[in-house]
C-alpha cells in the first residue's frame, strides 16, 4: 500500500534537535508505502531528499 502524507517537526521535536527549528510546523509531502508480512514494513520518500526512511512496526511482545 501506498499513499501520500506529510512530515512534520514539532516544537518538542525541535528542542532536541535545536538546528531544526526552523522546520517547526512546515509541512514537507512525502510517500509512505507500506507491505504486510510478519510485521508491517516499507519506507518514508521525501522529494526534497535522496534518503529513504525505513519503516518497521511490529508488535510490542513477540510470541
Amino acid at each position: 500500500m501506498t499513499f501520500d502524507a506529510f512530515r512534520t517537526w514539532t516544537k518538542t521535536a525541535a528542542e532536541k534537535y535545536p538546528e531544526l527549528k526552523w522546520e517547526v510546523d512546515k509541512k514537507i509531502p512525502i510517500k509512505i508505502t507500506l507491505e504486510l508480512g510478519k510485521a508491517v514494513h516499507g519506507s518514508a520518500t521525501d522529494p526534497n531528499s535522496a534518503k529513504t526512511w525505513g519503516i518497521m512496526l511490529t508488535t510490542a511482545y513477540p510470541d
